[in-house]
């Protein structure tokens, strides 16, 4: 039986694994260089699929408001991935920004050191805020945010990097910002 879903392995992350390894020595990374070829290739998908989560990201408790990327997908809905994207000036619609590819070799990288870190799976209603064993008491900081996405890791690289790529929606009301 031939499985549901084909992508082929050039369209499953940003970047190449060539490029990752130059950013990582650039950076001084040098775990990334000891691991092998399938480990990185792993690293990169799951530093892609923290990359796209930018795609829709919540601010607030009151999920108003979101951060996403500039634009539209090149490919329309069906596009697998966010990138490449049309409607930006300064970027070709066949194109994925060089800080879109840093931003996906910095998710990389900590894949790669440690997988799965940068996807938890997050439970708010599970999450230990006090434990007390004998004598001994423990409590935790733990956010008070009903917002899974305020408990998700935070790369300050990462959001440095597409800060220039993304755009802030609301729903429900009138926003005026000032930059």
């Amino acid at each position: 039986m031939a499985p549901l879903l084909e992508i082929p392995m050039a369209l499953t992350y940003y970047g190449t694994i060539q490029g990752a390894d130059d950013y990582n020595e650039a950076m001084g990374n040098t775990a990334w260089a000891a691991l092998s070829t399938e480990a990185k290739t792993a690293a990169l998908v799951r530093g892609t699929l923290y990359v796209d989560s930018y795609a829709k990201k919540w601010i607030g408790e009151d999920y108003k408001c979101w951060w996403t990327f500039l634009g539209q997908k090149a490919g329309g809905p069906a596009q697998y991935m966010q990138w490449p994207r049309t409607g930006i000036d300064g970027i070709d619609s066949a194109t994925v920004p060089l800080s879109v590819e840093y931003a996906t070799y910095e998710a990389a990288a900590i894949e790669g050191a440690n997988p799965n870190s940068l996807r938890p799976i997050v439970n708010t209603s599970t999450a230990v805020k006090r434990e007390r064993v004998d004598v001994l008491e423990v409590e935790y900081a733990i956010s008070s945010s009903t917002n899974p996405y305020d408990l998700l890791p935070t790369v300050p690289i990462i959001d440095s990097l597409l800060a220039g790529l993304l755009v802030r929606r609301c729903t429900g009301s009138m926003a005026i910002y000032t930059v």
